[in-house]
């Protein structure tokens, strides 16, 4: 076309307004000629434009890898889209404010030019930020209304709200109390209550809150009829399976194993605060044994290793077996009696982590001699009842020092019986007021001489249902 006005300046005004209302026209930002071809387009032809889209600037580079998309320029290899995304600058010289300098010009031009309602203008510029995209589509306002306009600033939600109420002011649709979203909705913005209701809702806290945990197997879950006999407190073989193809969930319908979400914990350090303030606060946490060699250290174990330092003032209940298997008395004594002063030794060096008077501790001990031989004068306690006696007499009265203790509950479980339950059962027998003896006096030594379970909340103890 470029000779036509030289032979014919009347065929040249026929052929205008068909070459430009009948053609897409792309013009793609050049950083040593600007947006120049847009400004040279005829001032005849833009009146009967009906196509134009204007690229400033890609995310990425579209094209493919080989020679035909670069060109060489004063030994400098570029690419046509491959500019960084555009940010504001206040130097003059730097690329994104001599973009946005060129576009504010070329908008101008554009604007006295076109005929309203006749353009569709599709505008390509993806921003480094919310200012930057301001400034971006602040030239939109001054040109006549268009017949359809697209915007793309970036996948920002905040930058696609902009282009979209941009889109609409320039296609003359009336908007009234228009907000920008600079930002998109953040999760740290919501009152800490609202936050733990939300976190309260996922995979931290399982149905029915009852979480186990061995040193072999880790975490599982327990479902609220649970029976184990004295076998099974030792060796847990209700805690383990072989389905890890179920793990991928948090919960599985296939097993018990569970584990914890603790992607959850690696969103942000805001983020995990409230995480482990659910998960360790919201659940009932049950200290099991698997080893026989090493039932009694399970406690410290856990709070060593599977609780983080500052999660530990998180923690509300914990219910621990000291032991399962009785006959071990008889071999040494005095080896049992160590783990007992490594979870007391812990808590003493942990102290000043928990927080004041938060923790309700269930401790779940296991007899040797059958509890009816137990009476409650110390000469009739058989040679291995006193050992039992002795060992959990200095465990509870070291105990005593921890002040983080809120509520204590003493269970005693007898070991010659074929099942026992945590949670309220149906099994009889009559020996309820050596129980009662037993487990207050171990209580007592802990919490002092006032101290009642029973009106603290203490669950019923099997005698005392039948």
């Amino acid at each position: 076309m470029p000779a036509i006005p030289l032979d014919c300046g009347f065929i040249y005004n026929e052929l205008t307004p068909i070459v430009y209302s009948r053609r897409v026209f792309i013009i793609l930002y050049d950083n040593t000629n600007g947006l120049a071809s847009l400004q040279n387009l005829s001032d005849h032809g833009l009146k009967h434009m009906r196509d134009l889209t204007v690229v400033l600037s890609h995310e990425r580079c579209v094209h493919k890898k080989d020679d035909s998309w670069l060109f060489t320029r004063r030994e400098e290899t570029y690419c046509f889209t491959r500019p960084l995304l555009l940010e504001k600058s206040q130097n003059p010289n730097e690329h994104g404010t001599k973009v946005l300098r060129e576009w504010k010009r070329a908008s101008e031009m554009l604007a006295a030019r076109i005929t309203p309602g006749r353009l569709h203008l599709q505008l390509i510029c993806y921003v480094e930020n919310f200012n930057t995209g301001e400034t971006m589509v602040a030239p939109l306002a001054k040109l006549p209304v268009l017949k359809n306009c697209s915007i793309s600033l970036g996948s920002n939600n905040g930058l696609a709200e902009l282009a979209r109420i941009s889109r609409l002011r320039a296609k003359g649709v009336l908007l009234r109390n228009v907000e920008y979203v600079e930002k998109p909705f953040r999760y740290e913005y919501l009152p800490c209550e609202i936050r733990l209701i939300i976190l309260e809702n996922t995979g931290l806290v399982p149905g029915g809150g009852k979480i186990c945990w061995t040193t072999k197997h880790g975490y599982s879950l327990q479902n609220s009829d649970w029976c184990l006999n004295h076998h099974d407190l030792r060796n847990s073989v209700y805690y383990y399976c072989y389905c890890n193809t179920y793990h991928a969930s948090a919960v599985s319908k296939q097993c018990l194993c569970w584990e914890p979400p603790v992607a959850l914990w690696q969103v942000s350090r805001a983020f995990r605060e409230d995480a482990l303030r659910v998960f360790f606060g919201k659940n009932r946490f049950i200290i099991m044994h698997d080893d026989k060699k090493s039932c009694m250290s399970q406690p410290s174990s856990f709070l060593s290793w599977a609780v983080p330092r500052d999660g530990l003032k998180y923690i509300r209940s914990l219910e621990v077996v000291l032991n399962g298997d009785g006959n071990s008395y008889n071999e040494d004594p005095s080896q049992y009696r160590y783990p007992h002063q490594d979870l007391v030794e812990y808590l003493e060096r942990t102290r000043d982590d928990w927080t004041p008077l938060g923790l309700t501790l269930s401790v779940y001990i296991a007899t040797v001699t059958p509890i009816n031989e137990l009476q409650s004068t110390e000469n009739a306690i058989s040679y291995e009842g006193k050992i039992m006696y002795d060992c959990y007499y200095s465990f509870f009265t070291a105990l005593s020092g921890f002040r983080s203790l809120n509520r204590l509950f003493v269970y005693a479980l007898e070991q010659w019986w074929g099942e026992v339950r945590f949670d309220i059962g149906d099994i009889e027998y009559d020996s309820g007021g050596t129980w009662d003896h037993l487990e207050k006096s171990l209580e007592q030594l802990t919490m002092g001489r006032q101290y009642g379970s029973n009106d603290v909340g203490k669950w019923p103890d099997i005698h005392e249902i039948n």
